[in-house]
């Protein structure tokens, strides 16, 4: 049995819209000017922030589930998420940046209702999350 890991946006549990083996998280260095190959040949990293990078795509949902947390997520710029950090073992909320990827009309389905499937979402820190 899969222990799912929950997942709130702005404040909003969301975790039912996520796939039960859960979403994905990754990290990203933003690198300043300093960054490169040296005259020796070493490599200098000038790491200006590390970010987490939250992702995955969303079950299939209904006309209402969809509209929520479309009107949710866009409500803003930036989002506030919680979510596991691996790298911490522990939960973390944050700041973040958000992309939603395409979504795709699927239908009505044997309850009446209309479904969606296929979108993907994206949430990028917007600060240091180590700072």
């Amino acid at each position: 049995m899969t222990v799912q890991k929950p997942i709130y946006i702005n404040g909003t549990d969301y975790t039912a819209l996520f796939p039960a083996a859960g979403y994905e998280v990754n990290y990203i260095k933003e690198t300043g000017a300093n960054a490169g190959l040296m005259i020796n040949g070493a490599y200098n990293e000038d790491t200006l922030a590390l970010k987490a990078v939250v992702s995955s795509p969303l079950m299939p949902v209904d006309e209402d589930q969809q509209a929520a947390f479309l009107q949710d997520v866009m409500s803003s710029d930036y989002a506030s998420v919680y979510y596991f950090e691996p790298s911490r073992k522990n939960f973390r909320t944050a700041v973040m940046r958000w992309e939603l990827g395409t979504t795709k009309f699927r239908g009505q389905g044997a309850d009446g209702k209309m479904y969606w499937t296929g979108m993907t979402v994206t949430f990028t820190d917007r600060y240091d999350m180590e700072a």
